[in-house]
């Protein structure tokens, strides 16, 4: 029986077509069927011969693997995360990268919320597993990938995405890898909400000595009046945070997409004008949800 389209996971070469596809179709409101059918001609169409339909954590899992990053699941508190890592010297000098996930797919629409926050195309990860760095973690975000009790509530992937208890969360992964590898200084990088995670993170520790963000959302306040929608109470505002407690700022580069309507190059160029002054932006041609995949492989050449 095949489940739920938000269990729907096609692992071949042409996996970002099919979340395109399948977001277009879910928006328009056609049955499911129609997916089903769209999704048949795309496979035919592509010459993709085999499609495996998995669940959000086995299609990361296929993914980490190819690169041989091992999977593991780390418990703090109330919050489960999936993670991946390669870490083949730990004794070296030079920075050890470690990814932060974006939002995954925590609402269904504008209007409802999901338990289930896992991304249909996984592009922390992706970009994780595009950058030449070989030794390198990458962790998922509250409610992907693998469940807690807490999910059920839905507020850790939703209003409290950027608390002061997930913020507390990812201090104490980090520090756990400064066990593993206590030598080496960290590089942290965040696609979408990730990198706001990923620039507090940078901001709150002095272990930190660069700071890559990928369309994030630096000023929360800003992002959520920007689409008229409810502000984050409880959420730490990284352009807040820096200004109250005047700390010293890690090297910091920002990517942001000419094309992206959820985390527009303008609230980014007006959060660096405010509060990271010696930060740098590029702009690349790419949505909020295609191209960051490819962005290393560019920047190498």
């Amino acid at each position: 029986m095949i489940m739920k389209s938000t269990r729907f996971r096609v692992t071949c070469a042409l996996h970002s077509n099919y979340c395109q596809l399948r977001q277009r179709i879910e928006a328009r409101g056609f049955p499911r069927a129609f997916f089903l059918f769209s999704l048949f001609l795309l496979l035919s169409v592509s010459g993709c011969s085999r499609a495996l339909i998995s669940t959000p954590q086995e299609y990361a899992t296929s993914l980490a693997q190819e690169q041989n990053l091992a999977p593991f699941i780390t418990r703090k508190g109330s919050f489960k995360i999936q993670g991946f890592k390669k870490i083949s010297s730990p004794a070296a000098l030079r920075p050890l990268h470690i990814f932060i996930e974006g939002d995954g797919r925590a609402w269904r629409n504008r209007y409802a919320s999901q338990v289930d926050a896992s991304p249909a195309n996984p592009l922390g990860l992706r970009i994780a597993l595009s950058h030449p760095e070989t030794d390198k973690v990458y962790l998922g975000r509250p409610c992907q990938f693998i469940m807690s009790d807490i999910c059920r509530s839905r507020y850790p992937q939703t209003a409290g995405r950027f608390d002061r208890k997930v913020l507390d969360t990812y201090m104490k992964i980090l520090n756990d890898q400064r066990k593993e590898a206590p030598q080496r200084p960290f590089i942290l990088h965040g696609y979408s909400g990730g990198g706001t995670l990923a620039l507090l993170l940078g901001l709150s520790r002095s272990d930190v000595v660069g700071v890559y963000t990928y369309a994030a959302p630096l000023d929360v306040e800003a992002w959520t009046s920007h689409h008229e929608v409810s502000p984050l109470q409880r959420a730490v505002n990284p352009t807040a945070f820096v200004k109250q407690s005047g700390t010293v700022q890690p090297a910091q580069l920002h990517f942001c997409g000419t094309r992206d309507d959820k985390v527009p190059c303008a609230l980014t160029h007006a959060a660096v004008r405010s509060a990271f002054p010696s930060a740098k932006i590029i702009e690349k041609p790419y949505s909020h949800t295609s191209g960051w995949e490819t962005l290393w492989q560019q920047e190498k050449r």
